[in-house]
């Protein structure tokens, strides 16, 4: 690399690392104060950054917006996935896969909560912006690279009998996802604005509606025990 190549490469890296800081300030900025009230020059101050740099790195608020979408799910990609590509995870029966990834969501409900503020206002914001699909290629590509793992796990648990669907695999994943998502919306949202719900803990919250999914996926339980004991027998033999 020569000495003008490795500048260049210094000088992206610097400037990917402030658009990164900028959009976790706005996501931020749009948790508390709300997509629409929130403006390019809040988010500039929150950001200790001038308005023309701000505008420089995002052309537009509408952009900015899409960008902090986006690293909302890389960050609940980064955040999930690492624990689904390990021995012991792949070793699960189907069910106890869909537990696992159930119980991460659970974890990342309290890492992410200000986030799901955020996302809350942003499927709103989506319909009254009337964004283009072009638009949202990028975002709906990390959307959705958690899918593949769900529907293993479905299509696993069907072939080892510990699951049982009333629906296909894409129409149950993308009911639970869309089930889970919008719960923990909700909790991140209104937990505390509503009084019949101030004194409930959102993640016990969140751990029985995920104890309730589970129980309606899971098969008869004399078939799960056998077949989860015939993996165990199988492992063990290996």
């Amino acid at each position: 690399m020569t000495p003008k190549e490795k500048h260049r490469t210094e000088l992206d890296g610097m400037i990917l690392k402030r658009k990164k800081m900028i959009v976790e300030q706005a996501i931020t900025e749009f948790s508390r104060k709300g997509i629409e009230s929130t403006t390019m020059a809040d988010v500039a101050r929150a950001s200790e950054v001038g308005i023309a740099s701000l505008y420089r790195y995002f052309n537009t608020k509408t952009e900015l917006v899409i960008q902090s979408a986006l690293l909302f799910w890389k960050e609940t990609d980064e955040f999930c996935i690492p624990s689904l590509l390990t021995r012991q995870y792949h070793a699960m029966s189907g069910i106890r896969q869909i537990e696992t990834i159930a119980k991460l969501l659970i974890k990342g409900y309290s890492t992410f909560k200000d986030r799901l503020i955020f996302m809350n206002d942003f499927e709103a914001f989506l319909r009254k912006q009337k964004i283009s699909r072009v638009q949202l290629a990028e975002y709906e590509e990390e959307l959705l690279k958690m899918k593949p793992y769900v529907v293993k796990a479905l299509e696993k648990g069907l072939e080892d009998h510990t699951i049982r669907l009333t629906d296909s695999v894409d129409q149950t994943y993308m009911t639970l996802s869309q089930m889970v998502l919008s719960y923990a919306q909700k909790l991140a949202v209104y937990n505390d604005l509503l009084k019949d719900d101030g004194g409930i803990d959102p993640i016990k919250n969140m751990e029985c509606a995920v104890h309730m999914i589970v129980n309606w996926l899971r098969a008869e339980p004399a078939q799960e025990n056998q077949a989860e004991t015939a993996q165990d027998n199988s492992a063990k033999a290996v």
